[in-house]
């Protein structure tokens, strides 16, 4: 039985890269948070992900690049968002 995958492509490599991350696969989640954004070059949290991945391997300038990157999107109207205040 196939199964198809349902959702966006980058998603997916996007996740895989949080997974890698918790699992100190720090290449892996690189490589993962890369192929992500070579889909959707838009995906704050795939720059979010490559920045944590390569600041665990002491790739500091390229960190801050995605870093920027993702505040860059942010502020075009990317997909991260403040979280809504607390309620009391």
């Amino acid at each position: 039985m196939n199964v198809l995958p349902i959702g966006p492509p980058h998603f997916f490599c996007s996740n895989r890269a949080m997974c890698m991350l918790k699992l100190r696969e720090w290449r892996k989640a690189e490589r993962d948070a890369g192929l992500a954004l070579g889909v959707d070059a838009g995906h704050v949290k795939s720059y979010m992900r490559r920045a944590a991945a390569r600041n665990a391997l002491g790739l500091h300038r390229a960190a801050m690049a995605d870093l920027e990157a993702a505040r860059e999107v942010d502020a075009d109207g990317g997909q991260q968002r403040s979280p809504p205040p607390h309620r009391i």
